[in-house]
């Protein structure tokens, strides 16, 4: 009995890993921010932000938070970002002007990859 029950529990977390994609961020920039807090509360963020975002994603991140980097690397860049996510530091007022985050995010790929 125990172990079907520890068993049950390990599919129930590895289901609500499963949700966790970046298609499930709200397109409200204040949505997406609190999403993203509630995410890097979790024991295992940093790992899982590495798998979700990619660099320029962090990027825009940081910027969203009025941090300027010139560092490109995940490791640098994934702990200044959950520490801005649980200290819910607001995203500035310019990152809130934009009308959807996600499409902020995807025209920010489009355009570095078109360079």
């Amino acid at each position: 009995m125990h172990l079907n029950k520890q068993n049950f529990t390990n599919k129930e977390k590895g289901k609500n890993l499963n949700q966790i994609k970046k298609a499930n961020l709200p397109t409200d920039p204040i949505l997406a921010l609190a999403q993203l807090q509630l995410w890097a509360k979790l024991d295992n963020a940093e790992a899982l932000f590495s798998k979700i975002f990619l660099v320029t994603e962090f990027l825009w991140l940081l910027w969203a938070f009025g941090v300027r980097t010139t560092n490109k690397r995940k490791n640098v860049l994934i702990p200044l970002i959950i520490n801005h996510l649980k200290n819910e530091t607001p995203f500035s007022d310019e990152a809130l002007a934009r009308k959807c985050f996600c499409y902020v995010i995807k025209l920010f790929i489009f355009a570095i990859l078109n360079k």
